[in-house]
């Protein structure tokens, strides 16, 4: 097998979030209200669960409820740990608040670790004050008892100490992941393959990401051994040949193997080792398993699965229920995607990122208040359930977790730099600084309403002889993107520059990989025009041609439904909610939920009839022919459809991420 032609390896590096300030008010907003609910957590309550483990006085705090007191406590405050790292690494800890409280609390989850004296480290309960670690031996089949993904909870908690470490410098927090790294090694390192085996069928987080991290930042060998033990090659190959379908395999468990072993080519490269077949099959196996997800399961919005499954390939109309695409899931998918990019320089991970971050991440938050969602329903006439805003009433559960990620990186995905290359890949409104190119690029638009937008580029001194070359992606919604220089250095109109003026004026060309090159580039002040060009599509699910969905630009638009029924919820899970009633019009139906079972209910509402002349291959073609523009933003009210005898009054269109507390529709049924 030739995996050195169609697999090599390009070191595109993103850029560092202290670096970038984002200044789109909806990402904003998003994230100071992710940064007003982290704020109200308090540290002693953070800690009460690591005390109690380590014997050591909890000063009459409680641990948090919900997941955060129970067999996995700890897995959400490894998110907490992390989202606060990067509040602190991008600069938005203006009162040093938030640092002051996580340096406490490294120093207090030190003497935790000390107290244990084995390196190792939980908040998870237990009656087994004798043997901290019995879920890990229950897990080996050395004991019995209950037990839940202990590794994964393991893992949060120890990528929030590597996080901490890598955003703030704080070096008891890498003493703190070394010693779990160090008891992590000497557990794995006397297992035998069928312990092993029996270990790779878990939910184990990224731990083969954390380990090979923390090889990178130390050097260690051990690490990069332990890490080996979490890979899982056959897994990767048998996908990758069929051999295993992805029908009914754990979405959450499965994606962040795949980010581990795109990881360990970083490691290789970290110490300067030179890449062996392992590494480049390891690529391979991540971009074959990527198309996979993305081609047969992956809905409009970019978030994945049902009740955190995979289900058959194609079959999303099937799977269209109260419980899909849990937020984890795609945040691991967008952590998938932007290694591959860094990897390849694929612009297709850069597309399904902006998709799946404007739709499915930044979907999943109440702006408010900094609640986020565990299910996203993809079933029409559901709504999207929120935790609560006060922690101490909050269920915890694993996607307010990465939520608390998602949203204090959002300046994360837009810039990537490559020697003197700098690619824009995200159309958000920012400001990034290039000090070691003597560059500042500010970018102004608003794909979500506005068709244009502006470029500026301010080049120092310094920058002259780099060669710099400004790459701005062109999105797979909108090919017709044009680009115009409107001003040079000597900020004159560029349709009046003289000949020798024109030889310092920047260049626009188009590259066959799907971007837009700015170059010839030196000292001074550019500024662009960005004309996107946005306008309907339509998106049909490939097993039903039928089922549609749209989409203005880079947009998930969803018509909204009201607001009856949402006094009942249906268990879908520990600790885990769905909306009980499903209405669509006039029409409402119960609807039970099965773990693992996908119940699809359709309602004769859903089902909307064309008028006379119009067929379902025109709404395809252009959704304009039924969709109608009511304002400057965007809103469409449904026309050419008759909804009369389920509706009262009109229909209308909204981004399905601003849709927070109503029921809404993102797929819809047509007949002639």
């Amino acid at each position: 097998m030739d995996v050195n032609a169609d697999h090599s390896i390009r070191k595109i590096k993103d850029v560092p979030l202290n670096k970038v300030r984002l200044l789109d008010y909806r990402f904003v907003n998003a994230k100071n209200s992710m940064i007003k609910f982290l704020g109200k957590m308090e540290f002693e309550k953070v800690l009460a669960g690591f005390r109690i483990n380590a014997g050591i006085d909890t000063l009459g705090a409680t641990p948090y409820g919900g997941w955060e007191n129970s067999l996995i406590a700890g897995h959400c405050l490894g998110h907490y740990f992390s989202a606060c790292a990067q509040i602190i690494g991008s600069g938005d800890d203006k009162n040093n608040r938030i640092k002051n409280n996580i340096d406490y609390i490294i120093d207090e989850l030190k003497k935790c670790q000390d107290a244990i004296g084995t390196g190792f480290l939980s908040a998870a309960v237990t009656d087994k004050k004798d043997n901290l670690e019995i879920q890990f031996d229950i897990e080996e089949g050395k004991a019995e008892g209950k037990t839940w993904v202990p590794w994964y909870a393991f893992h949060k908690v120890f990528q929030g100490m590597i996080d901490i470490y890598t955003y703030t410098g704080n070096e008891t927090a890498l003493s703190i992941a070394e010693g779990l790294g160090d008891w992590t090694y000497r557990r794995v390192s006397i297992w035998d393959e069928e312990t092993r085996k029996r270990i790779l069928n878990t939910e184990y987080g990224g731990m083969n990401d954390a380990l090979y991290s923390l090889y990178i930042i130390t050097g260690n060998k051990n690490y990069f051994e332990a890490a080996e033990m979490f890979d899982d090659p056959e897994l990767y190959d048998n996908i990758r040949t069929g051999k295993m379908r992805l029908a009914h395999v754990h979405a959450n468990a499965t994606i962040p193997k795949f980010i581990g072993a795109l990881n360990r080519i970083t490691a290789m490269e970290s110490d300067g080792s030179e890449l062996t077949t392992k590494e480049k099959l390891y690529l391979k196996y991540a971009k074959e398993f990527f198309d996979k997800v993305l081609k047969g399961h992956t809905y409009i919005t970019g978030g994945v699965g049902d009740m955190e499954h995979f289900l058959e390939e194609n079959k999303l109309d099937f799977s269209r229920t109260q419980c899909n695409c849990e937020s984890c899931c795609a945040y691991n998918m967008l952590k998938l995607s932007k290694k591959l990019y860094t990897f390849t320089g694929d612009k297709k991970y850069a597309d399904y990122y902006e998709v799946t971050l404007r739709n499915a991440i930044m979907g999943a938050i109440d702006h408010k208040e900094g609640r986020t969602t565990y299910f996203s329903p993809m079933g029409t006439g559901y709504y999207k359930l929120f935790g609560d805003p006060n922690p101490k009433n909050n269920r915890f559960l694993c996607c307010t977790g990465t939520g608390m990620e998602d949203f204090t990186k959002l300046n994360d995905g837009i810039y990537y730099v490559d020697g003197s290359n700098v690619y824009i890949n995200q159309f958000i409104a920012s400001e990034v600084v290039l000090s070691e190119l003597d560059t500042k690029i500010r970018l102004n638009c608003d794909v979500t309403r506005h068709d244009m937008g502006k470029l500026w580029i301010e080049c120092g001194r310094d920058c002259e002889g780099r060669d710099i070359n400004i790459y701005v992606r062109i999105p797979d919604w909108s090919n017709n993107i044009d680009i115009k220089n409107l001003y040079d250095a000597e900020k004159r109109d560029f349709e009046t520059l003289s000949e020798k003026a024109d030889k310092i004026a920047a260049k626009i060309s188009k590259t066959p990989d799907g971007y837009y090159k700015i170059s010839n580039i030196h000292e001074g002040s550019y500024m662009f025009r960005i004309d996107f060009k946005m306008k309907l599509k339509s998106v049909k699910l490939d097993e039903n041609s039928r089922a549609v969905g749209f989409m203005y630009g880079p947009t998930v638009l969803a018509a909204r439904l009201g607001t009856s029924k949402k006094d009942a919820v249906v268990e879908a899970g520990i600790n885990v909610y769905a909306p009980a009633w499903k209405v669509v019009g006039n029409e409402a139906v119960y609807s039970e939920v099965s773990y693992g079972e996908s119940r699809r209910v359709i309602l004769d509402s859903e089902y909307l009839k064309l008028e006379k002349g119009l067929k379902v291959s025109d709404i395809i073609e252009d959704p304009s022919c039924i969709l109608k523009r009511v304002d400057d933003g965007i809103k469409f009210i449904l026309s050419g459809v008759d909804i009369s005898d389920h509706f009262e009054g009109n229909v209308f269109f909204v981004p399905y991420n601003e849709i927070v507390s109503e029921r809404y529709g993102i797929y819809w049924y047509f007949t002639e």
